[in-house]
C-alpha cells in the first residue's frame, strides 16, 4: 500500500494463453481443475462465477471514476494489479472539517 495506490502482486507471471488485455473480459485458466472439480461437488461450495472477478472490479473502479492496471512482468516474475486512489491519504491532524 502506497499513498497514492494500492498493488496487489503474485509471484509469477499470468499461466497459460492469459494476458492483460484477455482478462478485462473475464477469460480465465483453472490453475488446479482437481480441487477446483473436488469443491464443486461440496454442497457448501456454491461460488459459480469463476472468470467474474476481475471484470467486476475493473466495472466498480470506473464507476467511481479510480484507475486500475495490471502488470504482467516476465522480467520479475511477477503480476501485479496496480488500483491508483482518487484522493491522496487524508491527514485528519490537520483536515479542515
Amino acid at each position: 500500500m502506497f499513498s497514492d495506490r494500492l498493488e496487489i502482486e503474485s509471484p509469477g507471471t499470468l499461466p497459460n494463453t492469459l494476458t492483460e488485455d484477455n482478462i478485462r473480459v473475464g477469460v480465465h485458466v483453472e490453475i488446479n481443475p482437481t480441487i477446483l472439480s473436488f469443491l464443486a461437488k461440496d454442497k457448501q461450495f456454491r461460488y459459480s462465477g469463476r472468470g467474474t472477478g476481475i471484470p467486476r472490479v475493473i466495472k466498480m473502479c470506473q464507476h467511481e471514476g479510480i484507475a486500475i492496471r495490471f502488470v504482467n512482468d516476465s522480467q520479475t516474475q511477477r503480476f501485479c494489479v496496480v488500483i491508483s486512489r482518487r484522493y491522496g491519504i487524508i491527514d485528519y491532524e490537520t483536515y479542515d472539517r
